[in-house]
């Protein structure tokens, strides 16, 4: 028995059926299970040899928010998020706070939308090839999303998982199959509930496709498709603004931010100075709040007075418009515009592209024309969207990414498209030339291996991007088993400091995502930012006493300002044209010139009051 078992193992027999069966074609539970196995192999892998960390400070402050962080109370209002979202984190953070469930909420998301997509490619196409083009998918383009977390990027993988979901199941000459419709429904909620925006950008990107995919004949399945997703959109959105509308502090707030986002980071900043004298703002409190700083009720809050400014900004755009992004031909070639790892995905999604027309067959026209088709909408909405705003690298990523998971979809199907197959009589009436066919071959050769050293050079420099933002996070991880030992030093055996954090993205604000959220922090933090003025704002105000904000701050042994010196002269000006007061900022810790500390470029200072009270909006 023992020599049989010997030689079955021996002989590769039993590796060789553990590997068919692992790329095998499957349908159903099995084609489901295969996926939900391979991306927890993949996603294991991951986490197991690389460091994620949040892209933007917006979802460490939504996690902080939920987790309860500000208040020591989990709240339920992440404002850029839907509500219902906010209301289960609020539930697990309040039932278990050890587990940062923020972070695990949107590596779920992550590991669902893949399992989603793998499920279509085994499902579809079954075999070595289709494994390795998952897993090269997975390598290229969903590495970059895993090591720089941010909800919007999560909520398109999720609505693109949904959409692929979708269209695979109202495949036209098919009847309908409902469990796939259903989750993909499913996801085209879930991506709703994190980012509304997402929807609309998915379906201007997604509109070409959904064309090809629905051959316009079924476009009565396409238009149903289309109705029931606009029915789950409204309904979502629906829920979130009542539940805001049905607290009045939510309320006033929720419409000043959505004021204020209006105006930053915009093309309307460029009126600001213009401006600010409509709501009785300087030039300097105008530049703070262009630099996100404008947390001081007495000069900012109020939705009137931000509705008056926006009003006043409009009306300037209108009279002298701002400049705009002018058209140049290289606004044609996408790459150019991209930044970073979406310059690089972008290029190999061109590649990508390629490959799939030349390997369609019959098909290759249709599939050219929504390529060329999907690029012209590409171009118009990178246009808009650097004309009224800016194009982050969050957003530019998600246009690569969906091409490159169509890519991969129509790439499962190419064994039932027919090929183009060559007229009756057509080899015989016009025979090729012998030196004709060489000449093909020899180009042939030549593009393919061009296309071969542009993909491994593209390949080459994202993978290098990859590694180094892995190791930027990792020396990140490195700093924020450290940061603390200085804030700790500040008051030992006494009050607990406040910091208050000026806007800049501290190493501090960074290190926290590594904190663990059940343990209680060895300071205070003054939300800012885009919250401010929230209801949790005010909350925060009211437990440590800083009312009036601005002079609470003042002469007072537990507060502290975590900021960059570009801040000094600012705050200081802001002090005495608003209060007639002249304040000496005293650095209480600078980690750079302490060696064992100075990689956390940590400097906190205090405000202290310095002689007289001088006339209101002079200096000294």
């Amino acid at each position: 028995m023992h020599q049989i078992l010997s030689q079955t193992i021996f002989s590769h027999v039993w590796p060789a059926k553990c590997l068919r069966l692992l790329v095998a074609r499957r349908d159903g539970v099995q084609a489901l299970l295969w996926a939900a196995v391979v991306n927890l192999i993949l996603m294991g892998g991951f986490l197991t040899f690389a460091t994620p960390v949040y892209e933007t400070n917006d979802d460490l402050t939504m996690q902080m928010i939920s987790s309860g962080f500000y208040t020591g109370h989990p709240d339920g209002h992440l404002v850029f998020t839907n509500v219902l979202i906010g209301w289960v984190l609020q539930f697990l953070y309040e039932t278990w706070a050890g587990c940062n469930w923020y972070l695990f909420y949107l590596l779920a998301v992550h590991y669902a939308a893949l399992t989603a997509i793998a499920f279509l490619v085994v499902s579809r196409r079954g075999g070595w090839l289709f494994a390795f083009l998952y897993t090269g998918f997975f390598l290229i383009v969903e590495i970059h999303i895993l090591l720089h977390l941010q909800f919007t990027t999560t909520a398109f993988l999720a609505g693109t998982a949904g959409l692929l979901l979708l269209v695979d199941g109202l495949e036209p000459g098919h009847p309908a199959h409902w469990p796939k419709v259903i989750a993909g429904f499913a996801f085209a909620g879930l991506m709703c509930l994190i980012r509304e925006p997402v929807a609309l950008l998915l379906a201007v990107i997604a509109y070409p496709f959904l064309l090809e995919r629905s051959a316009l004949a079924k476009w009565r399945r396409l238009l149903g498709m289309g109705l029931a997703f606009a029915g789950i959109f409204l309904v979502l959105h629906g829920i979130n603004r009542w539940t805001y509308q049905h607290d009045p502090a939510w309320a006033e707030f929720s419409e000043y931010n959505r004021m204020r986002g209006e105006i930053h980071v915009t093309p309307l900043e460029k009126f600001i100075p213009k401006a600010a004298p409509a709501v009785g703002w300087s030039d300097n409190d105008g530049w703070m709040f262009s630099e996100f700083y404008f947390s001081e009720p007495e000069v900012y809050a109020g939705m009137p007075k931000m509705r008056l400014f926006l009003d006043k900004l409009k009306i300037l755009a209108q009279t002298e418009p701002a400049s705009s992004h002018k058209f140049s031909a290289s606004f044609l070639f996408l790459p150019a515009i991209f930044q970073d790892d979406a310059r690089f995905l972008m290029i190999l999604a061109m590649l990508n592209g390629v490959w799939c027309v030349a390997a369609t067959g019959a098909f290759r026209r249709r599939c050219l024309v929504t390529l060329l088709i999907s690029y012209g909408v590409f171009v118009l909405l990178c246009l808009y969207l650097l004309n009224i705003a800016r194009l982050p690298e969050r957003v530019a990523y998600n246009i690569p990414l969906f091409i490159n998971a169509i890519c991969l979809y129509w790439a499962t199907g190419f064994y039932s498209w027919p090929f183009a197959a060559p007229r009756p009589g057509r080899a015989t009436a016009f025979p090729a030339p012998r030196g004709r066919d060489r000449v093909l071959r020899w180009a042939a050769l030549v593009l393919g291996a061009l296309w071969v050293g542009l993909y491994l050079s593209c390949l080459s420099d994202l993978a290098y991007s990859l590694w180094s933002a892995n190791q930027q996070n990792r020396e990140l991880e490195r700093v924020s088993h450290k940061i603390l030992g200085p804030v700790r030093a500040l008051m030992p055996d006494r009050k607990t400091p406040i910091l208050i954090a000026m806007p800049f993205d501290s190493v501090l604000e960074q290190c926290l995502f590594f904190y663990p959220t059940a343990e209680k922090p060895p300071f205070f933090l003054v939300p800012y930012g885009w919250i401010s003025h929230s209801p949790l704002f005010n909350q925060v105000l009211e437990q440590h006493h800083l009312r009036p904000y601005s002079l609470s701050l003042l002469d007072r042994e537990d507060v502290f300002f975590l900021m960059r010196a570009k801040w000094l002269e600012p705050l200081g000006i802001f002090y005495r044209e608003h209060y007639g007061l002249n304040v000496r900022f005293v650095a209480c810790l600078n980690a750079d010139k302490m060696p064992q500390f100075e990689d956390c470029h940590l400097h906190l200072y205090q405000a202290h009051v310095v002689g007289t009270k001088i006339p209101i909006g002079t200096t000294p």
